[in-house]
C-alpha cells in the first residue's frame, strides 16, 4: 500500500531486482490501489466546520498509512473527494479486535451533523 502510486511501483521493482540479483525470490501479490492526498477539498473545510460544533476544536488532518476502501474507490473515480474516519477501534485484524462503543456511538452522531451540513451547502 502507499498514497503515492509511482512509488509503490518503485518499491516492488525495487525489491524485485534486488531479491534477483542475489539470488532470491519475491512474489508480489495483489497490490492495494494508491490514495493521493488532494490539495484542493470541498470536504475537508465543511468536515473541519462540523468538527468545530461537535467537539470544540479544530479536525486534525493526517495522511496515514491506512484508508480502508479509499483507494479502491479512487481508483474507479478519482475525482471523488473522500475523507477516512471512524471510532476508535484496537488491534485490527488479530484476535483482540475490538471497538470502543461509545467512540462508535459519537461517531454515528457526528456523521449524521455532517450529512446534515453537506446536505444544507449543497
Amino acid at each position: 500500500r502507499s498514497s503515492k502510486e509511482d512509488q509503490k511501483m518503485w518499491f516492488a521493482n525495487l525489491s524485485l531486482s534486488l531479491t534477483e540479483k542475489y539470488g532470491g525470490q519475491c512474489v508480489i501479490g495483489r497490490m492495494y490501489p494508491a490514495w493521493e492526498y488532494k490539495r484542493e477539498s470541498e470536504l475537508r473545510p465543511c468536515f473541519d466546520a462540523v468538527h468545530k460544533e461537535f467537539y470544540g476544536t479544530c479536525a486534525n488532518f493526517a495522511s496515514i498509512h491506512a484508508g480502508l476502501e479509499c483507494g479502491i474507490f479512487y481508483e474507479k473515480k478519482p475525482e471523488l473527494d473522500m475523507i477516512s474516519i471512524g471510532p476508535d477501534m484496537r488491534d485490527i485484524h488479530t484476535p483482540n479486535e475490538s471497538l470502543n462503543v461509545e467512540s462508535a456511538i459519537r461517531f454515528y452522531k457526528f456523521i449524521e451533523k455532517l450529512v446534515e451540513r453537506i446536505a444544507l451547502e449543497k
